[in-house]
């Protein structure tokens, strides 16, 4: 009997401490013929003897293995599953249809270790797992779902715009989310009917990958989720606008700003205003002031406030602060006459005179009154 024969051997040992180490040593050894062994050793009463089978079967790689490993993927003692989550990673692409198959059985209820290990596997995995989205069990739906989104393969954005229309609200959720991890422009005309989605959750998620895209087609759909029943929806769609909002958007973020959406309402009316300045950022002044002397703000948000309430008195200034243009002198033999100075504003105007243009225009007035006469 050679040394592979005594290590065989040793596995069926009565001292747990022998078993562990002769499957260790059998895995050093890489003997093909000691998969069998080590494969049943995986049903030993023992974690530690457990894990030694494991590791050494990854360390053979042998496909014969994948099914009794994607099962210790489930066992509830972690260093067992943590040496099967190992080992199995050694065989990549091959160990792909076993772990699939472990997600169908329900392996999400008992350990997230088998999906996980299908995100690891990366890309190799997304066709295996976007067939699982056809699955009767909405669990095993929602958990493909979720480890597309983490890989972030752009092939399965088609898979992930069908699960969209998933009977499951959960799924249709998850799917939005990752589809705002994969940042798919392509999935924008499918998540903008879902803001109106009856299940907040979905509402909630779309938002949000709208916000992580950045396009522009979304801004009108957002700006009328500003009024959603929903506190979380209105807060997630204020972040989008931040990010992609035009000067149509202030006033709707105005008025979200005042209906109670707050903190990111400001931080979006602040993003756009750099964005766009418009002088109709002045109606948010009042309720700035009012959150800004909020007891209990954070940093964070106090700066926020300061920094809103500091953009709309500069815009103000700014726009008292225009510069005049300069007076003829009273030699000059352009000076026009009252009557005619008075004849080419007034009539050819197409919008009336604002209470401070129709000061300036009466000082005008009596100004060239006076340098007539001398």
């Amino acid at each position: 009997m050679g040394r592979s024969g005594h290590l065989v051997a040793g596995l069926t040992h009565g001292n747990p401490r022998v078993r562990a180490w002769s499957a260790e040593m059998l895995g050093a050894e890489r003997s093909l013929d000691a998969v069998a062994p080590l494969t049943e050793l995986m049903c030993d009463q023992e974690p530690e003897v457990r894990a030694a089978a494991a590791k050494s079967l990854g360390m053979l790689g042998d496909p014969q293995a994948l099914p009794a490993l994607c099962r210790a993927l489930e066992d509830p003692h972690p260093a067992v599953s943590g040496a099967a989550f190992e080992a199995t990673l050694h065989f990549r692409l091959v160990a792909v249809t076993q772990l699939c198959e472990a997600l169908r059985r329900g392996s999400w209820e008992r350990s997230p270790l088998v999906m996980e290990a299908l995100v690891r596997i990366g890309a190799p995995a997304s066709g295996s797992l976007c067939a699982l989205l056809s699955s009767p069990v909405w669990q095993v739906r929602q958990e493909a779902v979720i480890a597309l989104g983490r890989i972030g393969d752009p092939s399965a954005v088609s898979a992930l715009n069908r699960a969209m229309s998933d009977q499951s609200e959960w799924v249709r959720a998850r799917a939005a989310e990752a589809l705002g991890r994969l940042q798919a422009a392509s999935a924008v005309p499918v998540l903008i009917p879902a803001l109106r989605d009856l299940s907040e959750g979905v509402r909630l998620q779309s938002s949000i990958a709208l916000a992580r895209i950045e396009d522009g087609r979304a801004e009108d759909a957002l700006i009328r989720v500003l009024d959603d029943r929903s506190g979380p929806v209105r807060s997630a769609a204020a972040d989008a606008l931040a990010r992609l909002g035009t000067e149509r958007a202030i006033l709707p973020l105005i008025s979200a700003f005042e209906g109670g959406v707050g903190f990111p309402a400001a931080r979006a009316l602040h993003a756009v205003a750099a964005r766009a300045p418009s002088p109709c950022l002045r109606a948010a002044l009042p309720t700035a002031r009012f959150w800004s002397r909020t007891p209990g703000l954070s940093h964070e948000q106090a700066t926020l406030y300061a920094a809103l309430i500091q953009r709309i008195e500069d815009m103000t200034t700014a726009s008292r602060d225009l510069p005049v243009p300069a007076l003829p002198s009273a030699g000059s033999e352009n000076l026009p006459r009252p009557a005619e100075h008075c004849e080419s504003r007034s009539p050819a105007r197409e919008t009336p005179f604002t209470e401070t243009q129709s000061r300036r225009h009466v000082w005008s007035w009596r100004h060239w009154r006076q340098v007539e006469r001398g």
